[in-house]
């Protein structure tokens, strides 16, 4: 009887010790902004941030519904004959593995879209005395990668350089990557005074950009599928002499799934999504009207003395830019 009695209370014991079963996480994510890091542990849709801030640069990322990075550097003019050379890095990561596909059917075919959307922005300066010439510059640059339900990682490259030309189309990109850019410049006189040689022009530019990954396949319904992004910023801002300069990155708007009610997957009648990490509810994240991610300002094909920009798309898209 006594040993019934211990077997009773063992197996009553036993499951409330154990506790309950782990569950699988639905979101993980960690943001790094120049060297400072800040993580998540599994959970649900909780944002992860971090800022870094210093006398020349400043830089911020986080992971929540969508990923966001911004970065900006500055380099004051050092008044020798020499460079200096100031950068600001972010970076973004996020795991989701909860978004379901529900409807009718074992299959589904569909496409789910990853829009993102940046702009790159400089101030620098060009001066000239006799035959002597110097200048500053900006360069800068986005990696973005996205995966979908662990099929091949879709890069998308952009790499900017005030300094050097127009934005033209990668050769070896031509025929799968579109994409729009809009540059606005705005130029202003410098002199150094009565006893300096040296007049110059500082120019004011800005480049938006926008477009959007998409995994097209034949989806399982009624099972949990993952998302992967990553989102990587940085900016370098380069002085020479009397000729200072300053540039930014902000990617704080969207890379992500589609917001503001627009449709996640393009999915047949009778099928829908649902996923608490990224906020869908019915194949849509809710929310009020949001900016457009389409651009608008003005368009300046002259560069003038300052030069241009370059933005070199190196991803595979599957449908063109906005």
């Amino acid at each position: 009887m006594r040993r019934r009695l211990i077997r009773l209370v063992l197996a009553a014991a036993l499951p409330a010790l154990a506790g309950p079963a782990a569950a699988s996480p639905i979101y993980s994510a960690s943001a790094i902004a120049d060297g400072a890091v800040s993580n998540t542990a599994p959970q649900g849709p909780n944002p992860v941030q971090v800022s870094t801030q210093g006398p020349e640069t400043h830089s911020s990322a986080s992971s929540s519904l969508l990923l966001k990075g911004f970065a900006s550097a500055s380099a004051p003019e050092p008044n020798v004959l020499t460079n200096v050379r100031t950068s600001a890095e972010a970076h973004a990561f996020a795991h989701y593995d909860d978004i379901t596909i529900f409807g009718p059917a074992v299959t589904v075919q569909g496409t789910l879209h990853v829009p993102f959307h940046g702009v790159f922005s400089d101030r620098r300066q060009v001066w000239s005395g006799g035959e002597t010439q110097f200048q500053s510059n900006v360069t800068g640059n986005v990696d973005l990668t996205a995966s979908f339900n662990g099929a091949r990682p879709i890069p998308v490259s952009i790499s900017f350089d005030a300094f050097n030309g127009l934005p033209v189309p990668n050769p070896l990109d031509s025929a799968s990557a579109a994409y729009t850019t809009v540059f606005s410049d705005f130029v202003h006189p410098l002199t150094c005074g009565n006893a300096c040689p040296y007049a110059g022009l500082e120019g004011i530019e800005a480049v938006e950009f926008s477009g959007t990954i998409d995994f097209p396949g034949l989806f399982p319904v009624n099972t949990p599928l993952s998302l992967d992004l990553t989102l990587d910023v940085n900016v370098t801002a380069i002085s020479f002499f009397l000729a200072s300069a300053a540039g930014q990155l902000d990617l704080l708007n969207t890379f992500g799934v589609p917001q503001n009610g627009q449709p996640v997957f393009d999915l047949p009648p009778g099928f829908t999504s649902n996923s608490v990490s990224l906020g869908i509810v019915n194949n849509v994240v809710p929310g009020p009207e949001g900016p457009s991610s389409g651009v608008s300002m003005p368009a300046s094909l002259a560069l003038l003395i300052l030069g241009g920009l370059v933005a070199v798309v190196r991803a595979r898209l599957t449908r063109p830019f906005p």
